[in-house]
């Protein structure tokens, strides 16, 4: 009923502010932190840097909370941008990247949000608490209206009643006519109410027509822009970097890899050169024998073509005996050094293959080497040029925001001086609003007293009427016994 009979919803101050609760479940690693950056200044405008921390404590865990005071529009309300981050080690942040930007509107002097869990969108509670200083007035003759309406019947008791009605009646008067007062008192203080509002209307619409704040908001989010725009560079530059690094540790697995092969088969070279002069070595050694046994058995066979010429000797058996067994150990030597040369050539064949395996992996190394110091000075150059543009950019957004704070300066001394003004409208218009609620608390006592004397007036006109009915009816019965004493003097009378 109170919010019945007027066309204004809510009031918005310039200045107005809505105090809102920021509430998510994350579960976190140690040392990990959580913030909340978002579209608006007052969030960091998506710097993660300049972002809102949100805490916890060991009974809350794994709930995160953070509070921020944001302002509201001319309209009294804001429509909002806003996402949750994690902060991990140094400067890497982790965004929600599964969902769209989360979106809120404000309403009133707090809001209370629970955003569910980190990176799924399940909005479980949004909670706005309305100013009451926006809710519109009551009609200006609503009480007068109830108090006429319930104290005309009053006024028809007293005019018709004995004494004790009579003094009820003046009594109830003097209340009615107080309330009058104080309803023409509640009437004036709505007039200056309503006088106020259309200041405070007046000094926004001049601080709208000024407009001296857009060029400033307009460069700041020209600025805002443009650290977007940075901080997407960087994280592709980030990336670029990362895939680099990826692919330089894979080079340099391939290069230990080529180095453990290279290594391995100049062992098994190793291996095979002293396999190859072990053998030579014994192919000399077999080759010395079969020479000497070849030449023990040319001496022997010229000794024995000497005793054969000559008489019998008894030698002569033994030396066919050693003759036989030189000749035979000759017949063994040849065949072993056959497989000792056979060894030997496959043991070259071999070394050679193994070389040329190590002359590839050389080759090889030497290719992923060149591979690496054009990938490192790609990187380099990348980087390089990054910081350049960086710089560049930087110096940029230096000299924007040097020039937007001095904008900005001066339009938030000039809004100092208009909120001052609008403070003094809006603490008369508190005090008027003060003044209207005790004189509705005391028109409500008022007509709590006036329910309490009509129903007393009525008691007592019942209480009168029942007096007046006995009364007759005494008088009746009066003249009843005068009219039975006459008819008894008359009997006398005629006796």
């Amino acid at each position: 009923a109170m919010q019945s009979g007027s066309s204004e919803s809510r009031v918005s101050v310039t200045g107005a502010t809505s105090e809102v609760t920021f509430q998510v479940v994350v579960n976190t690693n140690y040392g990990e932190e959580v913030f909340v950056s978002g579209s608006h200044p007052a969030l960091g405008s998506w710097v993660p840097t300049r972002a809102i921390k949100l805490s916890t404590t060991r009974d809350l865990y794994p709930q995160w909370v953070a509070k921020v005071r944001l302002p509201l529009d001319d309209v009294g309300t804001r429509t909002t941008l806003y996402k949750y981050l994690i902060k991990a080690s140094g400067e890497h942040y982790n965004w929600e990247d599964r969902i769209p930007d989360r979106e809120m509107t404000l309403e009133g002097p707090e809001t209370f949000l629970n955003d569910g869990r980190f990176n799924q969108i399940q909005r479980q509670v949004t909670y706005h608490k309305l100013d009451p200083r926006t809710t519109p007035p009551p009609p200006n003759d609503s009480a007068s209206n109830r108090v006429r309406q319930k104290s005309s019947p009053v006024m028809g008791l007293g005019a018709g009643g004995s004494g004790a009605q009579g003094e009820a009646a003046q009594e109830l008067k003097g209340v009615v006519a107080r309330n009058r007062q104080l309803n023409d008192q509640v009437a004036e203080l709505q007039r200056k109410r309503a006088v106020e509002l259309a200041e405070i209307s007046s000094l926004k619409s001049k601080q709208m027509k000024e407009g001296t704040s857009d060029s400033t908001m307009k460069s700041l989010a020209e600025v805002q822009r443009q650290l977007m725009s940075l901080e997407e560079a960087r994280k592709q530059v980030h990336d670029k970097a990362r895939l680099s690094g990826d692919e330089l540790d894979r080079l340099k697995e391939q290069s230990a890899v080529l180095e453990q092969m290279r290594l391995r088969l100049t062992a098994a070279v190793q291996t095979e050169q002293e396999k190859r002069g072990e053998l030579q070595r014994k192919v000399e050694e077999v080759t010395a024998e079969v020479a000497e046994a070849t030449v023990i058995a040319q001496e022997c066979r010229a000794e024995l073509a000497q005793l054969s010429d000559g008489p019998g000797d008894e030698e002569m058996p033994r030396m066919k005996q050693e003759l036989e067994e030189l000749m035979a150990k000759e017949e063994t030597l040849v065949p072993l050094k056959a497989h000792l040369e056979s060894q030997t050539s496959e043991l070259q064949s071999k070394e050679k293959e193994l070389q040329a395996q190590l002359l590839d992996l050389h080759q090889a190394g030497i290719k992923a080497e060149k591979e690496m110091e054009k990938t490192l000075l790609s990187i380099h150059q990348s980087q390089s040029n990054f910081r350049s543009e960086l710089e560049g950019l930087i110096s940029g957004l230096v000299k924007q925001r040097d020039a937007a704070q001095v904008e900005l300066k001066a339009v938030s001394e000039e809004l100092k001086k208009k909120e001052i003004e609008v403070s003094g409208a809006q603490k008369a218009l508190d005090e008027t609003r003060h003044n209207i609620d005790q004189a509705q608390g005391r028109v409500g006592e008022l007509e709590e007293k006036v329910t309490q004397s009509i129903a007393q007036l009525k008691e007592n006109k019942r209480k009168l009427e029942d007096a007046d009915a006995e009364q007759a009816r005494r008088e009746e019965i009066k003249m009843e016994i005068q009219g039975l004493e006459d008819v008894i003097g008359v009997s006398e009378t005629e006796t």
